[in-house]
């Protein structure tokens, strides 16, 4: 069996494929608000560094 390569996923990417569920699934529309930031983060577990 031959592998394939295998791309790593930069953290900023998981992270925006979470906020992008996040409004599909809250139905966000156009001038609706996201959680605040320190929310954000702690929610999804990442720290400023």
């Amino acid at each position: 069996m031959e592998l394939k390569s295998v791309q790593p996923r930069r953290l900023y990417h998981l992270i925006g494929n979470q906020i992008r569920a996040y409004i599909a699934t809250n139905r966000l529309s156009t001038g609706d608000r996201l959680p605040p930031e320190r929310d954000l983060a702690l929610q999804l577990h990442v720290t400023g560094r």
